[in-house]
């Protein structure tokens, strides 16, 4: 992006992102699968801070002077997903129960900062704890007959 002479990465800027997806079958029943992704940090402001603005007044408090737009980055981001299913037929119906863990080593991927101005430091923003769910799926499949 361009403003005036100077020139920044978006906000949405990541130059390197890519996955990998496995899936193993051993029989009809079973299904395990793996999806890894990893991309580059978003861009965010640098910034200086100022700490006890409020002087004598208190409480303490930090402020953050922007220096430069989007001169720094965000961690990269990576994350494993896991899944298993199980199948069962009887005919033309199918049910499937299924796990699906997201997030599987609980690494903190930030997408955003917010400002603490109690503690003078950015937070990074994002969800890092596994998340299961388990489900039940059921499928219908006809032949079309000439």
């Amino acid at each position: 992006m361009r403003v005036g002479q100077r020139e920044y990465p978006s906000d949405w800027d990541r130059p390197h992102a890519f996955g990998m997806v496995g899936a193993w079958q051993p029989n009809d029943r079973w299904t395990f699968s793996a999806k890894w992704k990893y991309a580059s940090g978003r861009p965010t402001d640098a910034y200086i801070v100022y700490s006890d603005v409020l002087g004598a007044a208190r409480p303490l408090r930090y402020w953050k002077e922007l220096t430069r737009s989007n001169a720094e980055r965000l961690p990269a981001y990576h994350s494993l997903n896991l899944r298993v299913d199980y199948q069962r037929r009887c005919g033309p119906l199918s049910l499937v129960a299924y796990l699906d863990v997201l997030k599987v080593y609980a690494r903190e991927n930030g997408n955003a900062c917010e400002w603490d101005e109690r503690r003078g430091v950015n937070v990074i923003e994002g969800l890092d704890e596994p998340l299961p769910t388990l489900g039940l799926r059921s499928e219908y499949s006809w032949t079309v007959r000439d």
